[in-house]
């Protein structure tokens, strides 16, 4: 078993340019939850 990841440090290494390229899926679960989940 993983040990689980802190949250902030997900969403952190999520707004890298780059990180949901080729993953829409993820971006729009995102934005479902927050629309401001990527602050610019």
């Amino acid at each position: 078993m993983r040990a689980p990841k802190p949250v902030g440090q997900w969403l952190s290494n999520l707004r890298r340019p780059g990180t949901l390229a080729g993953r829409p899926e993820w971006e729009a679960a995102l934005k479902a939850v927050d629309e401001a989940w990527n602050p610019s």
